[in-house]
């Protein structure tokens, strides 16, 4: 884990672009935790009402947020959300707030709803929330927000507003029957904000993640100067680089990163003794994939002024993306040696030593981080993550409490909370702290999983197939964060597909030909991005130590707990080997077929080169990432707009704002696991074999995953989770005609799945090569 520290925080002003009380009272609870002054349009009586006249929620949320913050001189957060109804063929969607005409009541729409399906037995609908947060300028961007129910056949409960009387929920309860706080954990609206907090703690508070405590001062007056002073050109010169600065942050915190780069260089160019220019050149270059220019810089920076702890912190943080703790180590030491009260740079080194197993120290610069910023969730969660490797489950429990009360979204450590409840025999605490974060991120599987396995533990067999049955959705560009799948193999060998002969060993030499290569799955999905689209991918590796003297399973390596467990006992430091992780992220540009193949190759050939500069003795586990780039397009139909699907075994970010790598939620997985040969606790029961299949496919075991699909379906051929779960397992492990079989088996029993339907559209989309020779 490896983190940028504010250097300071202060709150900052957000206008909410609404005069609705009931969704500013519901926007404020949601906004507790942001640290940011929040104002409703009441506050502005001047300012006019806006018409929601555009075609689309996007439209008209893109209309509110941007004539609020321009006229308003401050950030501003506006949403439009819409009932979509399956028999009213969609409608009221956008105009839900005005349905039953001008100047309509909640009570009127529920009456005009009602009405329309009187004798109507299909009552599926869901609720979508768009929020667009703007800048002053006017530049917006967007999130969105979902939740699934039916209509009920007659009003219930007192609370909420709008539809909520008339949404049934799955548990039977309407919306309006649910207390503030119950409604906003589960609701479109808020899952939208949730979405959209990481983005706001960085654009409302000083402390973004590239925030560097450095004035940019520039002479008032470009006067004469004496010889050997500065001259006025050089003073010019120097203003045009602070420019240039300013701007290529802006375009950082937009993630515009080519551009970053380009105002980066101008400004170096224009200023080449600022060591603030080349810390940001090197920012600019590290978010391009250039590790090693970027490194440069931040020595230019450092030979500039020798005592930049911020340089020294960027610097360990590069070397740290390259694998290179020792030179990382000395970088983030020297960076607590210049300023010992930084508690980024204490956890940053104390994430190092843990790596390299020097356990002690580890947990006393975790300590220490925690001391000097008491208030910092992520600390609390790295420090109870090291007590949970420890054994130290009620010293976890506690660091973790504090980490969700002092964020009450970090999903990641209600996640680890829950876990150590569930080890401390509090399994009804369990349940609710896993129900909750289950809550904030649908698609984090891991979180999925240990919540089904506690459900079937109390007998709850429908929650938990309910539980199991949302872990495989495929959702579209706009709603989630993009394509994941994983997968491991040793020595460089794939997982057996089934069928074959898995016996033989691996060889000392990996063999990465297309048939045997690991990253053959991530190839096919980078050459089904359209042409006329762009896609960020990243991918991680985690190279985790082979016991010796065990003989791995063929094709998936040794235990995972195993390995886990080898290298937190023993570490670097007692003759073993601890996880290494490496980042990689890659741009892939819209084009012609013949440019986007050869960034295709480019992009696996430096994979593959990572995997063979493997280091000796390991397992891998990857993990994809691919998301489309071209931004959601206001004022355009969703018919025009079609989505763009992705599977999701893990869907989290970073829930602090921050670059964080790590290994921690694998040992989650790992502990609910059974080592090759052991029984299985439930042998019979196919929603156990269920979630354990997804419990191997959010580590990346492919065949193992696959295996428990496939008992499961054989327990019980109409389970719909099992049947999804092989179609994950099956394009994990390169089967894909397996993986349409599996879907279309899942369609056949529950014909309305989403799931199945969408995960059907993306595996039969041909390469965007072949699309466009076929188009010729």
């Amino acid at each position: 884990m490896i983190t940028f520290r504010p250097l300071s925080r202060h709150s900052a002003r957000l206008v909410l672009a609404t005069r609705n009380a009931h969704k500013v009272a519901e926007l404020s609870r949601l906004l507790g935790g942001a640290r940011a002054a929040v104002s409703a349009l009441d506050a502005f009586p001047a300012f006019p009402e806006t018409a929601e006249d555009r075609g689309t929620l996007e439209g008209n949320a893109e209309k509110k947020a941007v004539e609020a913050a321009r006229a308003c001189k401050t950030w501003a957060l506006a949403d439009d959300s819409g009932l979509f109804v399956e028999a009213l063929g969609g409608r009221p969607g956008v105009h839900s707030a005005r349905w039953a005409g001008p100047g309509c009541t909640d009570a009127d729409n529920c009456a005009k709803m009602l009405k329309e399906l009187a004798g109507v037995a299909n009552r599926g609908a869901y609720f979508r929330t768009v929020m667009a947060l703007s800048d002053p300028e006017g530049r917006a961007e967007f999130v969105e927000g979902r939740l699934e129910g039916m209509i009920a056949r007659t009003p219930r409960g007192t609370g909420g507003f709008g539809y909520d009387p008339l949404f049934l929920l799955p548990d039977g309860r309407t919306l309006a029957e649910l207390a503030p706080d119950e409604k906003n954990e589960i609701s479109h609206r808020g899952r939208a904000l949730r979405a959209i907090l990481p983005r706001l703690r960085s654009v409302l508070c000083v402390s973004v993640s590239l925030c560097f405590a450095v004035a940019f001062a520039v002479p008032a007056r470009a006067e004469k100067t004496e010889p050997g002073q500065e001259t006025i050109w050089d003073q010019i010169m120097a203003a045009q680089a602070v420019r240039g600065m300013r701007q290529g942050h802006r375009y950082i915190e937009e993630k515009k990163y080519d551009l970053a780069l380009q105002e980066m260089q101008r400004a170096v160019s224009a200023d080449p003794k600022n060591p603030v220019g080349h810390m940001l050149l090197g920012v600019a270059q590290y978010w391009n994939g250039q590790v090693d220019e970027s490194i440069a810089s931040y020595r230019t920076a450092i030979g500039l002024d020798a005592k930049s702890a911020q340089a020294y912190l960027l610097l360990g943080i590069s070397y740290a993306w390259k694998g290179d703790a020792p030179a990382s180590e000395a970088a983030f030491r020297r960076a607590t040696e210049l300023e010992p009260t930084r508690a980024d740079a204490q956890m940053n080194l104390g994430s190092i030593r843990e790596t390299r197993g020097d356990v002690p120290e580890a947990l006393a610069l975790f300590r220490k981080a925690v001391d000097l910023d008491k208030k910092n969730p992520l600390y609390r969660f790295q420090l109870g993550q090291l007590y949970r490797k420890l054994g130290r489950d009620a010293d976890a429990a506690e660091q973790l409490r504090e980490a969700v009360k002092l964020e009450s979204s970090y999903e990641d450590a209600m996640l680890e909370l829950g876990c150590a409840e569930e080890r401390l025999k509090e399994e009804k605490a369990a349940i609710g702290t896993l129900k909750r974060a289950v809550s904030i991120k649908p698609g984090d599987s891991v979180a999925r999983m240990r919540l089904a396995r506690l459900q079937l533990k109390a007998g709850d067999r429908a929650k938990a197939r309910a539980t199991l049955g949302e872990a495989f959705h495929l959702t579209p560009e706009s709603g989630g964060p993009g394509l994941q799948l994983s997968v491991s193999y040793a020595g460089g060998k794939r997982a057996a597909r089934p069928g074959e002969l898995a016996e033989n060993p691996p060889s000392k030499e990996p063999d990465l030909s297309q048939e045997t290569d690991p990253l053959a799955v991530f190839e096919r999905n980078l050459r089904r991005v359209p042409l006329d689209k762009g896609a960020m991918m990243r991918v991680d590796a985690v190279f985790l130590p082979r016991p010796k003297l065990v003989r791995s399973e063929p094709g998936e390596g040794g235990s995972l707990r195993k390995a886990l467990a080898r290298a937190h006992e023993g570490g670097a430091g007692a003759g073993g080997a601890s996880p290494q992780a490496v980042r990689r992220d890659y741009a892939l540009k819209a084009g012609e077929a013949g440019a986007r193949e050869e960034q295709v190759r480019k992009i696996m050939d430096d994979l593959r080169r990572t995997m063979r500069e493997a280091p000796a003795d390991t397992d891998a586990r990857l993990g994809m990432n691919l998301t489309f780039t071209r931004p959601v397009e206001a004022g355009r139909g969703d018919a025009e707009n079609p989505a763009k699907v992705s599977y999701q075994p893990r869907q989290v970010g970073n829930d602090m704002g921050l670059w964080v790598i790590g290994t921690g939620w694998m040992a989650l997985v790992a502990e609910v696991l059974p080592e090759s040969g052991e029984k299985p606790d439930h042998p019979d029961d196919p929603d156990w074999w269920t979630a354990t299949g997804l419990a191997h496919a959010a580590v990346g075991e492919g065949q193992r995953a696959d295996g428990a699909f496939r008992r499961a379906t054989e327990l019980d051929a109409a389970s719909v989770p099992a049947w999804l779960g092989r179609g994950v397992s099956s394009v994990m492990i390169g089967d894909e005609t397996g993986a349409v079989a599996a879907l279309r088996k899942a369609l056949e029993i529950a014909p309305k799945n989403r799931a199945a339907a969408d995960g059907l559209k993306w595996l039969l989309r041909p390469a965007a090569s072949a699309r466009r020779e076929a188009g010729k």
